[in-house]
């Protein structure tokens, strides 16, 4: 038996901005849950965050509110695994830091404003 490779989906939200980034995010997890280990990274999630990651068998990484979440997250990626950005602040700088940790970087843009450097 296989393992399945894990896409780590990277998007935050809440009730008042950035929901549309998460639930983005949620759907395509449901598109990939047969075939691929989704977890979701979140900094301060709320409870209808992991509602929704259960929802569709995914699994909740709980990173810290506030601007820490960003190197939190560095340390989660490793070679091997996808890593999906979702959201206006992740720039070309930290795209080059995701993808020192070895993994394939996957970037969902709705403004195209910036350089990436994403596989996809």
């Amino acid at each position: 038996m296989s393992r399945k490779r894990n896409v780590i989906l990277r998007a935050d939200g809440n009730r008042e901005i950035g929901m549309g980034h998460f639930m983005r995010c949620v759907s395509l997890a449901a598109m990939l849950g047969d075939n691929f280990h989704c977890r979701f990274a979140v900094s301060d999630p709320q409870k209808y965050h992991e509602d929704e990651v259960k929802r569709v068998n995914g699994s909740l990484i709980c990173l810290p509110a506030g601007d820490e979440h960003f190197n939190t997250f560095l340390t989660i990626p490793s070679k091997g695994d996808i890593v999906v950005l979702d959201n206006y602040f992740f720039d070309t700088g930290y795209q080059k830091k995701v993808r020192d940790t070895g993994c394939s970087l996957v970037c969902i843009d709705d403004m195209h404003n910036r350089h990436y450097v994403a596989d996809i």
